[in-house]
């Protein structure tokens, strides 16, 4: 069966239609940058542009195919970003995102374009009402998400969750609130990291921050799979442990707990 070129774009566009659609991640832009008229008109500039193809014995055909390829990457990339923005509970949407290397994109900057390079507001903080301080700090986190365990704060677990580098992680009661300790006590998280395709049985870098009255703390760096953090109060006060995503790669934690002991 032979088929035209414009038809095997119009193909792959509407297969990036469906799985964009499937995935609530829609829109105008979208739209616009999976349409196969503008595809089309792209790689045809691309040719007419570099005619060193030509010279490279490239056929026209293996430069659709290309292009086509090119448009499928982006497509997976564009999906992995939609269905990554910040921590998340792990549940059917995003579980076959377990234990999976992150994507990456690459911009492509001509040689007379500058390159930007764009940095994250310190406006973050004001996305939680818990941190009242993060003078102590040298983090500015590319998104702050909190958890509410389940269970009394004599043993509270903590859900299954995903979150990506430098996304920061609190964990809360169910009522909003931390776990109130006497100076001398040892607030604990325990939980296990599913195993990554890329680290294997190595396990990844959790930083650990804490807050104490509303002040963010450092504490310190765990890599492995088997993820403790003990926090001893220096001073009466109310605590919540934090975990900073300092892998290349997305972590998914197992359920865990949070005690005192």
């Amino acid at each position: 069966m032979k088929i035209t070129y414009n038809d095997m774009f119009d193909n792959i566009s509407d297969a990036a239609f469906e799985i964009l659609d499937e995935n609530d991640i829609f829109n105008d832009e979208i739209e616009e940058m999976f349409s196969s008229d503008k595809t089309c008109k792209d790689v045809t500039d691309m040719i007419h542009k570099q005619k060193s193809v030509r010279k490279r014995h490239f056929t026209f055909k293996g430069v659709l195919l290309a292009a086509a390829l090119t448009v499928l990457t982006v497509l997976a990339s564009v999906i992995t970003v939609a269905r990554n923005n910040g921590a998340a509970l792990i549940d059917d949407s995003n579980r076959d995102l377990v234990g999976k290397a992150s994507e990456m994109t690459v911009q492509k900057i001509g040689a007379d374009e500058e390159i930007k390079f764009e940095t994250n507001s310190t406006g973050i903080w004001d996305t939680t009402g818990l941190i009242k301080s993060y003078n102590n700090v040298v983090i500015i986190p590319n998104s702050i998400t909190e958890f509410a365990v389940s269970g009394d704060s004599g043993q509270s677990i903590t859900p299954e969750i995903i979150f990506n580098n430098n996304d920061l992680v609190i964990f809360v009661q169910e009522d909003g609130s931390g776990w109130k300790l006497d100076k001398g006590e040892t607030l604990v998280f325990q939980a296990q990291e599913y195993e990554s395709e890329l680290h294997r049985e190595k396990g990844q870098s959790i930083h650990y921050f804490y807050i104490r009255d509303g002040v963010l703390l450092e504490g310190n760096v765990q890599t492995g799979l088997n993820q403790t953090f003990e926090l001893t109060a220096e001073k009466a006060g109310e605590y919540y442990i934090c975990l900073l995503n300092s892998s290349s790669d997305a972590i998914s934690l197992k359920e865990g707990k949070v005690f005192i002991k």
